[in-house]
């Protein structure tokens, strides 16, 4: 039996069993408290999810602003863009004193591209009836009424022209 007994180890004390017993019975009966903290912690985390939401949706409307933000701007570089292209035309066809003297073409603030029909010369300009120059001024948002010669005269000081050398009168 010696050697049974040193197989299997020491026998048991049951008075430490007991005591044991004992202790873990009394925190067993404690497991109870525990419902309360779970409860404080579902809560704490329906917190934190409900605030997670609401920063989310913040930062989709910040980025939904910043979207448009970004749109604006790259909208008026364009208009900025074409403003100092205009600018630099306007000089340009300020200096033109002969009527074959090529014309620097004006930019769409609607489009930002060349102004279709442009007209290379003054001699050309000359020859435009008011179908051919309102939507030339369009896209430049002006929009004149008048006779024809007075669109004419609009038309050459958008562009830059100097008034002595186009001869309209408005």
């Amino acid at each position: 039996m010696a050697a049974n007994e040193a197989q299997q180890g020491p026998p048991p004390d049951f008075a430490v069993l007991a005591r044991d017993a004992h202790s873990l019975m009394t925190q067993l009966t404690r497991l109870g408290s525990l419902a309360g903290l779970s409860d404080s912690v579902a809560d704490m985390r329906n917190d934190l999810n409900r605030q997670f939401g609401e920063i989310s949706r913040r930062l989709a409307e910040i980025d939904r602003r910043l979207t448009a933000v970004e749109h604006t701007q790259l909208w008026l570089q364009q208009q900025q863009l074409t403003l100092d292209r205009n600018n630099q035309a306007r000089i340009f066809n300020g200096h033109v004193r002969e009527q074959g003297e090529e014309l620097a073409p004006l930019y769409s603030v609607r489009t930002h591209d060349q102004i279709p029909n442009f007209p290379t010369t003054i001699a050309r300009l000359d020859g435009l009836r008011s179908p051919d120059m309102r939507p030339m001024l369009e896209h430049m948002n002006i929009s004149p009424e008048g006779t024809d010669t007075h669109i004419r005269w609009v038309l050459g000081q958008a562009f830059g022209l100097l008034p002595a050398i186009t001869h309209y009168h408005p």
